[in-house]
């Protein structure tokens, strides 16, 4: 009885690592989560598009979920608008914790500094080195080496957008985000909270068994892959490995 329990196997299951990366412009990842006024979401990004090719009105989302167009979101972008801010195009970090009005709700802060009519956030500089994101019901930050951004979104327009959180884009009602351009930039840890308690805690891993890379959620205990189909992803940075009985 005690040789056949040693012979018990330990299969390797998952790789975690540092950091995932998109392939293409179908890469995005369905949490199952539907975000609301209590939650919290703190992510790890790296790379996020800082310039923008193609023109005026282009966004790329990290994560995000929405009703439909500026209305009822959540999420964190790139965008750029060069009627909204100014003729040759200043490249904000745009957060959504409302209805996206006119006023924006103070979603919006400035990368270089230039001042608009439509500034409401702090002033960040232009970056394209690793940064944490915090949405914590409203109260944003962004830490960028030992300097921290704060904001904050009045939540009194903070309204659930009744569709599931994607990473790597925005769910629009069930439609991930597509501007039409690829950018590929990196998502380190994700973690989500509602109402203080850890409800999605994702790491970038890679799935030996069927040989895909995606997330890994260490309280559901649960491995995310692409959501689309022909959208794939690129791990980094090896941490440790998973092994399941």
């Amino acid at each position: 009885m005690g040789n056949c329990l040693l012979k018990k196997k330990f299969i390797p299951q998952y790789r975690v690592y540092e950091w995932l990366t998109n392939n293409n412009i179908n890469s995005y990842i369905d949490t199952g989560y539907i975000p609301s006024t209590s939650t919290r979401v703190i992510s790890r990004i790296q790379n996020f598009p800082s310039s923008i090719s193609g023109g005026n009105g282009k966004t790329w989302w990290a994560w995000g979920a929405r009703k439909a167009a500026a209305t009822d979101a959540i999420g964190f972008a790139s965008s750029m608008d060069q009627n909204q801010y100014n003729w040759h195009g200043i490249w904000p970090y745009r957060s959504d914790t409302g209805t996206n009005t006119s006023s924006y709700n103070n979603s919006i802060i400035w990368w270089n500094g230039v001042s608009s009519t439509r500034d409401n956030g702090p002033y960040v500089p232009s970056t394209q080195s690793e940064m944490i994101v915090d949405d914590n019901k409203g109260n944003w930050t962004i830490t960028i080496g030992n300097n921290v951004y704060s904001w904050y979104n009045d939540l009194s327009s903070r309204i659930s957008p009744n569709c599931s959180l994607y990473l790597f884009t925005m769910n629009t009602n069930g439609t991930p985000f597509n501007n039409g351009i690829f950018r590929q930039f990196q998502l380190g840890y994700v973690k989500i909270y509602t109402n203080g308690t850890l409800v999605r805690d994702f790491l970038p891993a890679y799935d030996m068994i069927n040989s895909r890379y995606g997330m890994y959620d260490f309280i559901d205990k649960k491995f995310y892959k692409s959501s689309n189909s022909s959208g794939s992803f690129t791990a980094y940075n090896y941490q440790y490995t998973i092994f399941k009985r």
